[in-house]
């Protein structure tokens, strides 16, 4: 079977519009390929798993008479992020560090940032930027959000239709999967050498 790591994020309002979505992408994306897939929800040695615990049970009851569970197995992994996005074959990421560290460990992903809509359309109207706001296309350095190699869907863009699609895309598109090979390789080469940086700082030169 396949493995996907879904990391909704943390915060009352994230879990909110991100953690059932998840889900039901997983879920869908099971049904169109046909095979059944681990959900991983990695949480953090600092997250309070009472919440996740919650939302999942009753998802879990509300698609329970829809054959889900021959389908979608979702597991709920404490403090073990790092082993999740090693072992997924693709991800559904919430915007944030999260984006860069499964880059790093090699998951190919998709950024997903969920807004109410009046936010996404304060967004829309007043902010100017347009470009990436994944740590993982911006440490890759992209600032054009559409030619990012790790696809970001954000505000209102974000639907089940389309996160499936992207989902599978990442599962299935086989040039796209060596073609983000490459840009993790990369990312890992950017992130190493700006780590060396940092431990060996060159001298400032003394006229």
């Amino acid at each position: 079977g396949l493995v996907l790591t879904l990391m909704p994020g943390s915060r009352p309002a994230e879990l909110k519009e991100h953690f059932e979505l998840f889900l039901d992408t997983a879920l869908a994306v099971a049904r169109r390929l046909a095979s059944p897939i681990d959900a991983l929800v990695p949480l953090a040695p600092t997250t309070s798993a009472v919440p996740y615990e919650l939302r999942l049970q009753t998802w879990i009851q509300i698609n329970s008479t829809q054959g889900a569970a021959h389908l979608l197995r979702p597991r709920l992994v404490p403090d073990r992020a790092h082993e999740c996005l090693a072992a997924a074959d693709a991800g559904i990421i919430k915007s944030g560090t999260s984006t860069l560290e499964a880059g790093l460990l090699g998951c190919p992903h998709v950024v997903v940032y969920k807004t109410t809509a009046l936010t996404a359309w304060i967004f829309r109207t007043f902010v100017r930027y347009r470009g990436p706001i994944g740590l993982v296309n911006l440490f890759l350095g992209h600032r054009d959000r559409k030619s990012c190699p790790f696809h970001e869907i954000l505000g209102d863009e974000v639907t089940l239709p389309h996160l499936m699609q992207e989902t599978i895309s990442l599962l299935t598109d086989h040039p796209r999967r060596t073609s983000l090979e490459k840009q993790i390789q990369r990312l890992r080469e950017i992130v190493q050498g700006k780590k060396s940086e940092l431990e060996h700082p060159t001298s400032p030169s003394v006229l």
